[in-house]
């Protein structure tokens, strides 16, 4: 059995259920350089590590919200390092990571590069260059991130893509059974019987909440409520909705997943109308629930599980006319919604907490052989 240490900014809770289903298959050690960050709701802290060791560097941030400089990962690879047969590092570009690469790239331990996804971009382009050198692996989520790990400068040989999700293969749906479920949850939560747009999400400008309402009108969308999910409306977005008259529009308070659950099964189509995201599992959770996806080409998730017009479509961001043509062309349309709610099911199979251990469980052996 594989002894791996897997070091990372913040524990979050689809992580912890990530790292409980691999500890089942190696002997794990995960570290956190920070307890949490302000810009996450305090509940949203996993609170039982079953299956791994979970260590807490206690680090305070240093220069943005969810990023640390400590050094106590050195004390800590300095005692403990060498016991580990890989040591995966999550967010490279932390300082407290960049100090725990270099430590490792001194001692000549084995260490692996796990990205979440991205896009290119020229910034500190040097820099990173210099902090993928070494590693004898990287682990990334989509083809489109892959060729930005590649343009940085990581041989192509050594990328390998996992299949990223918060999901366990338990929670998907069958399509038998959510027409049955959505009618149940509709009930339990008092929901009228207009047909439901979703969105779940942070209330930041690069979630483009604010496209969202203004992409609405009175008239198309009188037949549709739109739950929005994640907290009270800023007065960016009271203004928009005054402005253009809008109604049947939720603001719902920040859920956790058991809550949220009963609105992904409740609605009848996602939409996230991001500026960019280096993934987005919130498409993850609403594919398992057998929505159909409308998003944006800047969604890594939506650009690698959203097949255009067969179970979702990926629109222009911040293009407000394409994003409304697209929700009413996919509200109006039963059979057509139908259609997308299974492959969309299908498709969320493949994106599993499962399908991810198995992935990383292979990449170790391949790399130990």
């Amino acid at each position: 059995m594989y002894k791996i240490l897997f070091i990372t900014n913040v524990l979050s809770p689809y992580r912890a259920d990530f790292f409980s289903e691999w500890g089942r298959f190696c002997e794990l050690t995960v570290i956190a350089t920070q307890d949490s960050v302000k810009s996450r709701d305090k509940k949203w802290k996993p609170t039982e590590f079953a299956n791994y060791q979970y260590v807490s560097l206690h680090a305070k941030p240093f220069r943005h919200d969810d990023t640390s400089l400590s050094f106590k990962l050195i004390k800590y690879l300095l005692h403990h390092g060498k016991t580990f047969d890989f040591i995966i590092f999550g967010v490279y570009t932390d300082p407290t990571e960049i100090l725990g690469i270099l430590f490792c790239r001194m001692k000549g331990y084995p260490y692996i590069i796990s990205d979440d996804g991205g896009f290119f971009t020229s910034s500190m382009l040097s820099i990173k260059r210099w902090l993928l050198k070494g590693s004898v692996a990287y682990l990334t989520t989509s083809q489109l991130a892959r060729d930005t790990l590649e343009k940085i400068g990581a041989p192509r040989d050594k990328i390998m893509i996992y299949p990223f999700s918060s999901i366990r293969s338990n929670q998907i749906l069958s399509s038998e059974s959510r027409i049955e479920l959505q009618n149940t949850c509709r009930m339990r939560l008092g929901l009228s019987n207009k047909k439901i747009i979703l969105y779940v999400g942070q209330f930041i400008h690069r979630k483009g909440v604010d496209v969202l309402l203004r992409s609405l009108n009175d008239t198309d969308f009188q037949d549709i409520d739109v739950y929005i999910v994640g907290g009270s409306p800023t007065e960016e977005y009271k203004k928009i909705i005054q402005e253009r008259h809008l109604q049947n529009i939720h603001f719902i308070s920040f859920m956790l997943p058991d809550e949220l659950d009963k609105y992904y099964k409740a609605a009848d189509c996602f939409v996230l109308p991001t500026r960019e995201d280096v993934w987005g599992l919130v498409i993850n959770e609403a594919m398992a629930r057998g929505l159909p996806i409308i998003t944006t080409d800047m969604c890594l998730a939506g650009r690698e599980m959203v097949n255009d017009g067969v179970n979702g479509y990926l629109v222009p961001a911040e293009d407000e006319a394409k994003l409304r043509e697209t929700m009413l062309k996919v509200m109006h349309n039963d059979e057509l919604r139908k259609q997308m709610s299974e492959e969309s099911l299908k498709i969320a199979k493949k994106y599993t907490i499962e399908t991810m251990v198995d992935a990383y469980q292979k990449e170790i052996e391949c790399l130990s052989n």
